[in-house]
């Protein structure tokens, strides 16, 4: 999901809600829902929103894995096969 293709005001999502909902069931693109022509909510199915949340937890799983290095509370792979290396070696 890239962009949000579907636009509708509340007022028709509320006369339409079914129609809409089996669109996201069947193309899995969602909504951009608005009130008084701004944008108030993303409407969406929920496999894709699902797959989003774990898209998320994964990335802030590494970055926090990538600053963990930085700040020295882990040691990066290759350092580590390096000492393996060397202790197997000695």
């Amino acid at each position: 999901m890239s962009s949000i293709s579907h636009t509708t005001s509340f007022d028709f999502f509320q006369d339409h809600a079914v129609e809409i909902f089996n669109e996201l069931s069947t193309n899995r693109e969602p909504y951009l829902i608005t009130v008084n022509g701004q944008a108030k909510a993303v409407l969406q199915d929920i496999e894709s929103y699902e797959e989003m949340q774990k898209n998320v937890a994964f990335i802030e799983a590494a970055v926090q894995r990538f600053q963990e290095i930085e700040d020295g509370k882990m040691i990066p792979m290759e350092e580590t096969f390096k000492r393996l290396r060397q202790h197997a070696t000695q």
